[in-house]
């Protein structure tokens, strides 16, 4: 990750059911020289800063117009108290409601939660977008694990919008024994992908050739639910001639994802070429013989491992590793 100049922002968690104030993006190439200078750079970010659009001695477009931002830091701490004894074993409990919205960086992040209680109680978590009332993102207690009376989660957000968490008991303590306190915690962790937002054909960011770049192959959670197209990258190319072009994926995001490459028409109606292969991680290219003109190259999600963990399971390989995409025309 990037050195993060950004305070944390606690005020993009609250209690209750109002969404917080984001913090605007802020561009690395608006900070003073002196700044930008000793700034600790991820390759992602590194990759978007300075990317001048041009072409190189082919005549081919090489240039990337992907866009730069400063990822938003932020966590917090809340520590309250269930007021009475849980009623219908979790079903009908005097839950403690938050609500956290997701800062407005592209690529979206990662948001962890721990629910510690500091009595006899079993604790539970239930989360969901907030709009959606059907079903949840995580909906679970820690009475099974090796720390009964904590519950770990860690979920995939999207930027920009908000989720409902709130604080349960599975299992009470004595009647007589209320309040009951206990500690909520977050940490939100933004994953830089300055090609963001580019999930669809009408999206398409133009990436230069015979250049590796680097994304992620991650989407959070717009709903209580999310599907394989929501993983979708779409890029561009400009080819002055005709030749061969190829799309390889060289470093898909480690096991669980199984990925697909598609090379396309302008408008991303006819497919020209594709190439996959399984979750294991290898190296997979698609190819097609092309005239002069513009090109779209499509990265797919085929099959996605969970976009969520509870009770310190490891998370997937594509919370933390990006994918890596490299176009040539030869």
């Amino acid at each position: 990750m990037a050195l993060i100049l950004a305070e944390s922002q606690p005020a993009s968690y609250e209690r209750g059911p109002g969404p917080a104030t984001r913090p605007s993006p802020l561009c690395r190439n608006a900070l003073p020289p002196s700044i930008r200078h000793a700034l600790i750079l991820s390759p992602l970010l590194a990759a978007c800063v300075g990317s001048d659009k041009g072409k190189d001695d082919s005549g081919l477009d090489d240039g990337a117009t992907c866009t730069p931002y400063e990822p938003t830091a932020a966590d917090d701490s809340q520590t309250d108290a269930w007021q009475t004894i849980d009623v219908g074993n979790g079903s009908d409990n005097e839950g403690v409601v938050y609500t956290f919205t997701a800062p407005s960086d592209p690529g979206g992040g990662v948001l962890r939660v721990v629910l510690a209680a500091a009595g006899d109680v079993i604790p539970a978590l239930l989360i969901q977008e907030t709009n959606d009332s059907s079903g949840a993102i995580i909906a679970g207690a820690s009475g099974d694990t090796p720390e009964p009376h904590t519950k770990y989660a860690s979920f995939a957000v999207q930027a920009n919008h908000a989720y409902r968490i709130e604080a349960r008991q599975q299992f009470g303590a004595e009647a007589d024994s209320y309040p009951q306190n206990f500690t909520l915690s977050w940490t939100f962790e933004s994953l830089i992908d300055c090609y963001e937002p580019n999930d669809s054909a009408a999206q398409a960011v133009a990436i230069p050739l015979d250049q590796v770049i680097e994304a992620y192959a991650f989407a959070g959670y717009a709903g209580n639910s999310l599907g394989g197209v929501e993983y979708d990258d779409w890029y561009s190319v400009t080819l002055a001639q005709a030749a061969t072009l190829q799309a390889s994926l060289l470093s898909p995001p480690g096991d669980g994802h199984r990925m697909n490459i598609r090379i396309w028409s302008s408008d991303g109606s006819r497919q020209l070429g594709a190439g996959g292969g399984s979750a294991g991680g290898e190296i997979f290219s698609a190819e097609a013989a092309v005239e002069a003109g513009t090109y779209l190259i499509s990265v797919e999600v085929a099959a996605a491992s969970s976009a969520k963990t509870e009770d310190q399971t490891p998370e997937p390989p594509h919370f933390s590793q990006p994918y890596t995409l490299q176009v040539s025309a030869n």
